[in-house]
């Protein structure tokens, strides 16, 4: 892998905490790059770490892709080293700043992202019609002023060919987050102290759910469906870790109006570092999405060995796997009644769980390993930069 020195725009603030997850894995892509500079908002002070050099922007989110494309184009100007590549995080006002960073340095190709599922994804375009039409139409010019797409799915680099862009210049790679963290097992005296501390009775089978409630997450129906479940299993628990207040509606209060008062724990937010020992004690993963870019949960829980069962648009059917590493449902009218099926046919199936489980787990370590992400992840900013601009 050449040395070269990349130049990242991005709206994730938390890039500027040298303790974050996410400030250890651009030091890992900064290290294996030769140079990384990531412009971040922020009022805080330039971090100079090595080969790392994180540039925070005091701007309005709007005000950012001017902002950012400036202080790219000084630091990279102070560097003495020219761009080899530019990397935006998405399609919007970060694409925008590369657009414009790229027309400044007048040299580099530039990398933007999709981390969702923006291309032909009605119910995203439901969520918000007026807006996400204008974001739409937005990501259709940046996508037009790009000369590498990074998608996390193949759904939505299939939407992008047919778009006419170039196949060797638009790649699939979902974030990899799967590790030994979550599949190493832990002590039965750990897990059994976890249960306890979150209320799960001795033997409860338990089904699990972590993320942002946010609303295409479809928080409600999971609950719903695990009402309807409990029918059949009286003693089931549902594990509910996410921050509540990202939520619009009172799940707390709905789980109580339909019998789940006692039979639901909501964690609210659980540091990423502490999720393993919340996976471990859950029997199945319930998945409710309309969509979603990847699921990195989707990985997480599979590392762990757990059985998936999953909807959504975008990348979810290339982790749960209909038959195979759990159980895929197609959109439909009376999705959470199929939700519950599957939650009690596969409690009563241990045989079955072990089975998804263990190709589960085979899988998330073997094609989403977080230790391989960096390494691939960089090896795609190499490709761009070795194939330029588009003519």
């Amino acid at each position: 892998m050449r040395v070269m020195h990349a130049v990242m725009i991005s709206f994730d603030s938390a890039l500027a905490n040298p303790a974050s997850e996410g400030y250890s894995r651009h030091r890992a892509y900064a290290a294996l790059a030769g140079r990384l500079t990531v412009i971040v908002p922020g009022a805080g002070q330039r971090i100079v770490d090595g080969p790392l050099t994180i540039i925070p922007v005091a701007a309005s989110r709007i005000g950012l892709p001017a902002a950012a494309a400036a202080a790219a184009e000084q630091a990279v100007r102070e560097s003495g080293r020219p761009a080899d590549v530019i990397i935006s995080q998405d399609l919007f006002l970060t694409g925008v700043a590369g657009v414009r960073l790229r027309s400044r340095l007048n040299a580099p190709p530039l990398i933007t992202q999709d981390h969702s599922t923006v291309l032909d994804n009605p119910d995203w375009m439901a969520e918000h019609p007026l807006r996400n039409r204008g974001l739409s139409l937005l990501a259709r010019w940046v996508i037009g002023r790009s000369d590498f797409v990074r998608t996390v799915n193949q759904s939505s680099l299939q939407s992008l060919l047919r778009r006419q862009f170039p196949a060797e210049r638009v790649a699939a790679l979902p974030l990899g987050t799967a590790s030994a963290a979550f599949a190493e097992r832990l002590p039965d005296d750990v897990l059994r102290a976890k249960r306890a501390e979150l209320g799960i009775a001795e033997g409860a089978p338990v089904v699990i759910w972590v993320g942002y409630p946010v609303p295409f997450k479809r928080a409600p129906m999971l609950l719903v469906a695990f009402a309807l479940a409990r029918e059949e299993i009286p003693n089931a628990h549902l594990l509910f870790v996410g921050d509540l207040a990202r939520s619009k509606q009172d799940l707390p209060a709905l789980a109580a109006s339909i019998g789940l008062r006692d039979h639901v724990t909501f964690t609210g937010r659980v540091p990423h570092a502490e999720l393993p020992v919340y996976y471990q004690v859950a029997d199945l993963y319930v998945l409710t999405s309309a969509y979603e870019g990847f699921g990195r949960v989707l990985m997480e829980a599979a590392a762990a060995g757990l059985p998936l069962v999953a909807s959504g648009r975008g990348g979810v059917a290339e982790m749960a796997r209909d038959g195979e590493t759990g159980v895929f449902l197609p959109e439909h009218e009376d999705l959470g009644r199929q939700f519950a099926d599957q939650i009690v046919a596969l409690l009563r199936d241990p045989e079955r769980r072990a089975q998804y489980g263990a190709a589960a787990q085979k899988l998330a370590l073997s094609e989403y390993n977080a230790d391989d992400y960096p390494a691939r992840w960089v090896a795609l900013w190499e490709q761009a930069a070795t194939l330029g601009k588009r003519a």
